[in-house]
């Protein structure tokens, strides 16, 4: 007894090491890319007998266990008007010729400004837009996708496709790159002001009375003319800077997913761009006054 107690405590040392390595629980086959051959191989080494399919049992198991999460999950996501979905290639090991297929994961996770951050994954064998289809069912909401035909079919049945920024914005900083294209580099910084300026919410209709408290429309329209431009200038010396260094990768994350429409955001984030980008402050025009 004594034996086995000890045996055990020491099979749970290695699997804590395990686990430290590469992140905790299962995500040591998963996040920690440390696959089942290679954990057998550790076992192996420490003198416990663990096969292969002994592990992937387990594996297993564990995916029985969680299926009834992963649906609530899913759930939960088709319950959201807007959703993001992506696909990208995993190699995949062909049962009996021991070669790697080609398949699929799929991502479908809720937008950056919903309440519920979740992201759920659909592997699947082939990239046929089936599968988005099999995954949506009778969900009929705002997705935003890239231009893979594969979505077009659910998107004919009443989806309403919201073209990616990203993928767009990425056609013009080819160009830019690589011809130095002046035109470009315009549409690099209307990119940018997008971002920093977002679409305001159409109102409501007033019957042409003035809200209380509101300010004159003249007023409004001057300041949404100065603030479209402190984003379009804002957009272009972001782009400079990121190209020079100065602004890194984790900054523009941050910057673009603040809330610039609630008080005092948008002068927060200026207030950071401007401590990275030399010289801004003195290229603003007379009638941005950010003290407003």
């Amino acid at each position: 007894m004594h034996v086995r107690a000890q045996q055990a405590y020491d099979l749970l040392q290695i699997s804590t090491r395990l686990r430290r390595r590469s992140g905790g629980g299962d995500g040591r086959q998963v996040r920690g890319h440390l696959p089942l051959y290679r954990q057998e191989a550790i076992f192996g080494r420490a003198g416990y007998a663990i096969a292969r399919s002994t592990l992937g049992a387990w594996v297993g198991a564990c995916g029985v266990q969680l299926q009834p999460l992963v649906d609530a999950l899913k759930d939960a996501i088709l319950s959201h008007d807007v959703l993001h979905a992506d696909e990208t290639p995993v190699a995949m090991l062909k049962p009996g010729n021991g070669k790697t297929h080609r398949a699929y994961l799929w991502t479908y996770c809720s937008g950056a400004f919903e309440s519920m951050k979740a992201v759920v994954y659909d592997f699947t064998e082939t990239r046929s837009g089936k599968n988005a289809e099999a995954f949506l069912g009778a969900w009929r909401g705002k997705l935003v996708c890239d231009d893979y035909s594969g979505y077009k079919a659910i998107i004919a049945k009443g989806v309403t496709e919201c073209g990616c920024l990203a993928h767009a914005r990425r056609k013009f900083f080819d160009l830019h790159a690589n011809n130095k294209s002046q035109i470009a580099e315009q549409a690099l910084g209307y990119f940018g002001s997008r971002v920093l300026y977002p679409a305001r919410p159409v109102a409501e209709d007033t019957g042409g009375r003035e809200l209380p408290g509101a300010a004159p429309e003249s007023e409004r329209r001057k300041a949404e003319a100065s603030t479209q431009l402190l984003g379009y200038m804002l957009g272009n010396a972001l782009y400079e800077a990121y190209l020079k260094g100065r602004v890194t990768r984790a900054m523009l994350r941050r910057l673009f997913l603040t809330h610039v429409e609630q008080p005092g955001k948008a002068k927060e984030a200026y207030r950071e761009i401007a401590a990275k980008v030399r010289g801004l402050g003195k290229k603003l025009p007379a009638s941005v006054n950010l003290d407003k």
